[in-house]
């Protein structure tokens, strides 16, 4: 590994060559969006080391993507084959700069339901309702800014 930078300019490049081959609805099998969103903070880390190394480390699974993807595959396979070099990668975004897993939605109605059912079982209905919308509101509130600090893999 050399000790030269690689740009967000070529990663991004590289990132939206690897794009126009795949539809919209597979970006999650290879991760796109979580890619894209590192790109975009590869240059927030404190020690320019660290960046350098998250530039080289992007542009390997960018490179292994791209050669996975011009052979014939599974999509599925080949999402289990991608996970530990993303794994890698998020982990160091996970501590450095405070990245945190997108939480799927059905998780968050889930929370909220029991919450609900929970205060309306000390309480009355109202209130319970009143706990579970202003909870909801605050936790979108919450994932909103996460968002747009799109600090979120």
């Amino acid at each position: 590994m050399t000790d030269e930078f690689l740009s967000k300019t070529f990663l991004l490049e590289k990132l939206n060559s690897i794009k126009q081959f795949i539809s919209k609805r597979e970006f999650r099998y290879y991760h796109i969006d979580s890619i894209d969103n590192f790109i975009i903070h590869i240059d927030k880390f404190n020690s320019e080391r660290t960046s350098v190394r998250m530039a080289h480390q992007i542009d390997e699974y960018l490179t292994l993507l791209n050669q996975k993807l011009n052979e014939p595959h599974d999509k599925h396979e080949l999402a289990k084959k991608l996970f530990p070099h993303i794994w890698k990668i998020a982990d160091t975004y996970k501590y450095e700069l405070g990245f945190r897993h997108s939480t799927p939605f059905w998780m968050i109605i889930a929370i909220w339901t029991v919450v609900f059912f929970i205060v309306n079982a000390t309480g009355p209905a109202w209130m319970a309702i009143i706990a579970a919308v202003v909870g909801a509101i605050v936790h979108a509130i919450w994932v909103y800014t996460k968002k747009k600090t799109r600090r979120f893999f």
